[in-house]
């Protein structure tokens, strides 16, 4: 796997990247939801084991925040070993981001690992925060 170093930071981040958006979730059969929630595990140790260490998920991509924040003490690396990043909506206020930016991290990243928050802003590009989570 190659890495380049991601923005200003000393962080390493892979090139290639696994995105969570189409992790399961909907209407589906409890049978058919571990399932497939089972294979989206294995994709994700998979990605792991070929260097991946960017995860990519957002508010909106249904229960992959939560998914991927289960599945972590799981995985054969440490949380502080992955660059977890995640997308959250425009809102009205700075209370609002904050809110939605602990809500988002709390259940994907826990304490302790880099996280990269994503802003969509359609004037203004995106907008990225680095930090470790405490």
């Amino acid at each position: 796997m190659q890495y380049r170093r991601f923005g200003r930071t000393n962080l390493l981040i892979s090139l290639l990247t696994f995105g969570a958006m189409r992790i399961p979730f909907g209407d589906r059969s409890p049978e058919e939801r571990a399932r497939a929630e089972e294979n989206a595990f294995l994709a994700m140790k998979r990605a792991l084991e070929v260097g991946v260490n960017h995860f990519e998920t957002a508010r909106g991509y249904g229960n992959s925040e939560h998914l991927i924040g289960m599945w972590l003490p799981h995985l054969p690396v440490r949380r502080e070993q992955l660059i977890i990043t995640t997308k959250i909506p425009p809102t009205q206020s700075a209370d609002e981001m904050r809110r939605y930016i602990d809500e988002s991290c709390s259940a994907t990243v826990g304490t302790g690992s880099r996280a990269c928050r994503q802003m969509p802003a359609p004037t203004a590009g995106i907008a990225c925060r680095v930090a470790r989570s405490s």
